[in-house]
């Protein structure tokens, strides 16, 4: 997948890293490890080189090399029961064609041992999973899988290294053309048409700003280099990508040598090395790879200043929409002195910093950040302004360096560098919370490993951490400061949206085709109708593999539903739930936003702008923001609307989770209450600069349209649709265009300022009561009462509901919709809600993801181009899924839809394969949450009034599902999707060409007016 790239988390996220970081399950701050092993010791052909008990992971990270492949194996030891594997490679981008993206795809797609049409997407729809898939970075790709079973664990890295060892593409130019690209003539008379899986998604990020500022930034940095090439840019080089240059990847990289193995949890690592030693390592002797020629020196000094454009669509937002870099070149730095900069642009980042308080001072109104970006072969720092005017420049470059200034003559607060030591220290608590951990933080092992050799991140991190906190005097981060003041190279980028850039793209594509058969004989063409035949055929043709299955027989029971109690405290209605988890809490307070008015709700949402950046009645803002810091973590809030199956709970309400030390509660929750109901909007001046900065991160239009059509499909379907029709009512669109009248009229309406904050006030002072309040609480069960009573006193405090006697309802939401947004490609979601058959049996899932298997994978993403499709159910919504993912089609994805229900019918079942589908099922049914999370999720499903014990029951039957069950399954399945909702967001041509698939047709790009339909 081409945008995991940004999962190599640990060395960009800054601080956020801290929460990343902290997640593997084990009670204990500090690991000492259980296997007595230490450096030299020698196992199964392996040697250990480090032993690294490491605080922050809570695990022991133990780093092994293999003395005939010459692999490095990295081990983190600690027992949570979600395993994980995976294998990496030192992948660098030699040019921009995107081989290395495809070849991650195509190399899963079968191997001898695993004969298969796409491996891959048998692992995925038939294996006990947890997580199963593949991802490709500028410098790495890997292979990461994980499951609660270290039986399926061992068979999902058998089936993974049989492939990175005789992967079928060697043999199969087919795989290359599904995957990567072709051109396709069905009738001489025809068109040419162009297709392929990675293509399709390089170009649905056309015009994804990300991708062409990226792209620009490492030009104009390092021009004529290999740092760069960045991926997915094959809608531009598609001329240039051939099977030969894709084969050639491999054989560059895909070495042992040349890789990282990575294992995770509880398993027997005596067996896992056994098995790597005897089948893949020691039959492939190290080949000596060498990538030295694709290894940049060091760029020519300088400072480069240039204005490049981004691909965009006429009628696109152009006026302040560009993206603005200073970047400076980090090439040469070592691993602990970048987390040292990582480290120093989260500092930079904070309330109060000093690239905050200059941007305030001179009434910058842009979002600006600082981070390190690591994910390229030669690592940068960079500074960004988003929604800027290019003009800004000059502005941005200044502020860097004179908050640099500051900081190397005057260093940090020193209470900043406090503040992530205490949430170090609440992160290491909230470690069995996690899920996911291995496959989340193998990225930031394979970064380290390609950048320096070194794979150990989190000793690198905590070496960073605990030099930076005992340098008294700040030493290395004012030299830090310095360094960038007179950084060896350096750019200034001004990334400007081009609107007619995308359309002479896309008629570039249309000529090249019509050129190439124009320049085509008569025979050439009969060829490639030949070959287009022949592909078709080939792509039609089924060769599942279900060799790495293991038994449904040996699938453990589901968790029974979890205890928990429920009753009135002095008007409180509490929620009280136990974990094994020592020494932090999870908690929420539901408010009644009964009797508001829907203006009113808006306004509510609008008053997120202002938090953590105004002052409270109590605190200044920067002193608010260090406490808010030092005693909660993870602080957000929700809107609520659950449907009438909740009974007294059907009303609107607004959520606030956050966890704690328990030892911190009582200020936890001052906190929360004066950040939420004592924010002081009466500094018009702040409240006019935070307005004009917050307005554009409001237009949907331009935010992730995936995301959109998700909530929008939802908002139809399921145990949630009213809560989704709500939120996208009071929280979507129509508060960006309030936004958007709100900055025009404080620049314009003398008094307005003083009205805009009276609206923020009012809708703070009728949500924010004790009526009808809801508590919850997760913590050990010596905790509960006392947490409960100060909560209840604390709550109790609020005063009750005034004037609050308006009347909301929910909008009706149209069966199926389109919405019109700055977008070169589609996304699409189609819900149905299963809970709503009475009649609905777990048996009848399995079919669901055969379905998937069968009928929508291929047929979306092999035949009509879809980059991901698939079904899935969601067990909170009861709802089943189909995703569309980067969908370059309307009508041909609609009609194709329309399919389902015959091709439920119409699979041919063998017992072997409907095994798989009930082990897929089943993981996603049986899916860890989190200790915290998995508690306070069930006492949340109550308040929706959801069924637990029919929950349950329907999970458990899964398990029981038969061939003979099929026609039944077919015949529920059906009658849900025929009531199905379905939703699109993307590209306007697009959608306006087919308008007549939807019942509503939706505009939200700058172009149109406001919320136009259809």
């Amino acid at each position: 997948m081409k945008h995991a790239k940004k999962l190599v988390a640990l060395l960009l996220v800054m601080l956020l890293a801290l929460s990343c970081l902290a997640g593997a399950c084990a009670e204990s701050e500090e690991a000492s490890g259980a296997l007595a092993l230490q450096p030299g010791d020698a196992l199964h052909g392996f040697t250990v080189t480090e032993v690294y008990p490491s605080r922050t992971l809570s695990s022991t990270i133990y780093t092994f090399t293999h003395a005939v492949s010459g692999a490095t194996l990295v081990y983190v030891e600690n027992d949570d029961p979600e395993m994980a594997f995976s294998i990496g490679y030192h992948t660098p981008y030699v040019d921009e064609t995107d081989t290395n993206h495809v070849f991650e795809h195509a190399i899963l797609s079968g191997s001898e041992k695993y004969p298969s049409k796409n491996l891959y997407v048998d692992l995925a729809g038939r294996a006990y999973k947890t997580y199963v898939n593949a991802h490709t970075a500028t410098t790495v790709t890997w292979y990461p899988v994980a499951s609660l079973s270290e039986e399926q664990l061992y068979k999902m890295a058998d089936a993974y290294l049989s492939c990175m060892v005789a992967p079928a593409i060697l043999g199969d130019e087919n795989i290359f053309k599904r995957e990567a690209v072709r051109f396709e003539l069905d009738d001489p008379d025809g068109d040419i048409a162009i297709n392929g899986t990675v293509f399709a998604e390089d170009t649905g990020f056309l015009t994804d700003p990300g991708d062409a500022c990226n792209n620009n930034l490492l030009d104009a940095l390092y021009p004529g280099e290999t740092t760069s090439n960045v991926i997915g840019q094959a809608m531009w080089h598609y001329d240039d990508l051939t099977y030969e240059n894709t084969v050639a990847t491999y054989e560059r990289c895909y070495h042992f040598d040349n890789s990282l193995i990575f294992l995770y949890g509880d398993l027997d690592l005596e067996r896992f090395l056994g098995f790597l030693d005897e089948d893949y390592l020691s039959k492939y002797p190290a080949q000596g790879t060498d990538l030295s020629a694709w290894a940049d020196g060091p760029a020519a000094p300088g400072f480069v200043d240039v204005q490049l454009p981004i691909p965009a669509y006429e009628g696109d937002t152009v006026e302040g929409n560009s993206v603005i870099y200073y970047a400076i070149d980090l090439d040469g730095a070592t691993d602990v002195q970048l987390e040292q900069y990582s480290i120093f642009a989260s500092l930079l980042n904070q309330l109060g910093s000093p690239l905050y308080n200059l941007r305030m001072e001179r009434g910058i109104e842009n979002s600006v950040s600082a981070g390190v970006k690591a994910d390229s072969a030669k690592p940068v720092f960079l500074f960004s302004m988003s929604y800027a005017d290019p003009s800004q420049k000059d502005d941005l470059k200044a502020l860097a360096e004179d908050a640099l200034a500051q900081v190397a003559s005057e260093g940090f607060d020193p209470a900043m560098l406090e503040l992530v030591m205490k949430s170090e220290e609440r992160s290491a608590k909230m470690t069995r919370n996690a899920t996911g951990v291995g496959v989340s933080i193998v990225g930031g092992f394979l970064g380290q490993w390609a950048h320096s050799g070194d794979p150990n991140c989190y000793r690198v991190y905590e070496q960073a951490m605990d030099a930076l906190y005992a340098d008294g005097q700040q030493l290395t981060v004012r030299q830090m400061a310095l360094n960038m003041l007179t950084p060896r190279r350096s750019a200034l980028v001004t990334n400007v949206p081009t609107p007619g850039m995308a359309e002479a793209h896309d008629q570039a594509l249309a000529d090249y085709l019509v050129e190439m058969k124009a320049n085509m004989t008569d025979e050439e063409i009969t060829a490639m109708v030949d070959e287009t035949a022949a592909f078709n055929e080939w792509n039609a043709e089924e060769q599942p593999n279900n060799d790495f299955l293991i038994s449904p027989a040996n699938l453990p029971d589901p968790a029974a539903a979890l205890d928990w109690t429920k009753g009135d405290v002095d008007g409180v209605t509490v929620y009280r739930g136990e974990t094994e988890l020592s020494g932090v809490g999870m908690y929420s307070v539901y408010f009644d936003l009964s009797g508001m008015s829907r203006e009113e709700m808006e306004y509510l949402m609008l008053t997120s702008n202002y938090r953590m950046q105004m002052d409270t009645t109590k605190h200044g803002a920067e002193e608010f923001y260090r406490l808010y810091g030092e005693y909660v973590s993870g602080g957000g809030s929700g809107l609520l609307y659950p449907n009438e199956a909740a009974g007294e709970y059907h009303r609107p309400m607004l959520c606030i989770t956050w966890t704690s030390l328990i030892e911190d509660f009582d200020t936890s929750l001052d906190l929360i209450l004066e950040l939420y109901t004592q924010t002081d909007f009466s500094d018009l001046d702040m409240l006019t600069y935070l307005t004009a900065m917050s307005a554009d991160y409001w237009d949907m239009s331009r935010q992730d349209a995936n995301s959109t059509a998700w909530y929008y499909a939802h908002s139809g379907a399921g145990l949630f649709a009213d809560q989704y029709r709500f939120e996208m009512d009071v929280d979507g669109q129509d508060c960006y265009y309030l936004m958007a009248d709100a900055v025009r009229r404080l620049e314009s309406e003398e008094g307005f300022a003083q009205e805009w904050a009276a609206r923020l006030n009012n809708a703070v002072s009728k949500a924010f009561t004790r009526d009808n309040l809801i508590f919850m609480c997760v913590a050990d069960g010596e905790a509960n009462d006392a947490i409960v009573a100060s909560a209840v006193e604390r709550l109790n405090a609020l005063p009750e509901k005034a004037g609050a006697d308006a009347e909301y309802t929910l909008p009706d939401m149209p069966k199926s919709l389109a919405i019109c947004v700055e977008s070169t490609i589609n996304e699409g979601y189609q819900i149905a809600d299963f809970m709503n058959d009475a009649d609905f049996e777990g048996r009848y899932l399995p079919f669901w993801y055969a379905l998937s298997d069968l009928y929508t994978t291929p047929t979306f993403r092999f035949k009509l181009g879809v980059y991901t499709a698939g079904n899935y159910y969601e067990w909170a919504a009861g709802c089943l899924a189909t995703m569309l993912a980067s969908d370059p089609n309307v009508r041909a994805s609609v009609e194709a839809l329309a399919q389902m229900p015959q091709a439920l019918y119409d699979m041919e079942l063998t017992e072997e394969s409907l095994d798989g589908y009930i082990l897929s099922a089943y993981s996603a049914a049986t899916a860890p949450q989190g200790m915290l999370d998995e508690v306070m999720g069930a006492m949340k499903m109550d308040v929706y009034g959801a069924d637990a014990e029919r929950i349950l029951e329907i999970k458990r039957g899964i398990r029981n599902a038969t061939l003979s069950d099929q026609a039944e399954a077919a015949e529920h399945i059906s009658a849900l999707l025929e009531d199905a909702t379905y939703c699109v967001v993307g590209n306007e041509g697009l959608i306006r060409a087919d308008a007549d698939c939807f019942d509503e047709v939706v505009s939200w790009r700058s172009g149109t007016e406001e919320g136009v339909e259809e």
